[in-house]
């Protein structure tokens, strides 16, 4: 055990980028056990336990940066973005930030938004940047938001930033409504309703373009001379799949289940390998 603790924690010579991404209501859409799904998903994925259903973001965003299990916190965790500031101490962030890093945010809404800036500076993000000091962001609306507007800022910050960066960033392209009012699709069972299969065409849809928008931002990435190591995650899943599917609809009746991934500039993709063979039902986010 104290050999595998000095190997964690042992500090490279030279450090790399960590890039963390938080991708809006995202989950593989096989979860639906009565839709085919047939869109490309991210690659090297694992089962991730996150907890909540349909929203409060929030709740996962203080989750990675605090590694603290949520319903720990007490009977109001729901509402955590609410009463954190002030009362939390960052985790991850000021310990790489006491090795040297500089760390930021990349907000895809304005930082005042259910408080967002504030509970990120309190668990040590040092700088933060909205969506309002991004000028592709601040004129579109917040729910026709491609990932590259986001992707594009990242990779100007870490080219332009001479000390190794922790950057934790989240997209918006798969927030919810996703109903588009499609024709009933051959990708449906009969059994789910007209509205359920439009939701979920919508979703597909839009999951191969962030999926698209994804690896060509590890390609961007990739092309740097620094090392870099991405983690991706989906946050919970989407709105108006939580409201309009029952539980019986999900593989394994779980409404709290996403995914997430690990990946290297120089390794490629390395979730599995990160976890040493070992398997589980299911990696917690905390």
């Amino acid at each position: 055990a104290d050999a595998q603790a000095e190997q964690f924690t042992a500090t490279p010579e030279k450090k790399p980028n960590i890039v963390v991404i938080l991708e809006e209501s995202t989950f593989k859409p096989e979860q639906i056990v009565n839709f085919k799904a047939k869109a490309p998903f991210f690659p090297d994925a694992y089962p991730l336990r996150v907890y909540t259903a349909g929203g409060a973001t929030w709740v996962q965003e203080i989750a990675f940066l605090h590694g603290v299990a949520p319903p720990l916190y007490g009977d109001g965790w729901r509402s955590i973005n609410l009463f954190a500031p002030g009362r939390l101490d960052g985790r991850i962030a000021p310990q790489l930030s006491a090795q040297g890093y500089v760390t930021k945010t990349i907000y895809p809404t304005a930082g005042r938004f259910y408080g967002g800036q504030r509970f990120h500076e309190q668990l040590g993000m040092q700088e933060f940047i909205d969506c309002t000091m991004i000028p592709e962001c601040a004129k579109r609306k917040w729910n026709r938001m491609p990932d590259e507007v986001f992707f594009e800022r990242a990779l100007s910050e870490l080219k332009h930033e001479a000390k190794p960066t922790f950057m934790f960033m989240a997209t918006m392209r798969q927030h919810s409504p996703h109903d588009k009012q499609r024709q009933f699709s051959k990708q449906c069972a009969a059994s789910l309703t007209p509205k359920q299969c439009s939701i979920m065409q919508d979703y597909e849809e839009r999951l191969t373009a962030s999926v698209a928008s994804y690896k060509k931002f590890l390609n961007q990435l990739k092309n740097l001379p620094e090392h870099t190591i991405v983690v991706a995650f989906g946050d919970h899943i989407p709105g108006d799949v939580a409201a309009e599917f029952v539980d019986s609809d999900l593989y394994k009746q779980d409404r709290y289940r996403t995914f997430f991934n690990l990946w290297d500039s120089q390794a490629g993709f390395v979730t599995e390998k990160a976890l040493t063979g070992r398997q589980f039902e299911k990696i917690d986010l905390a």
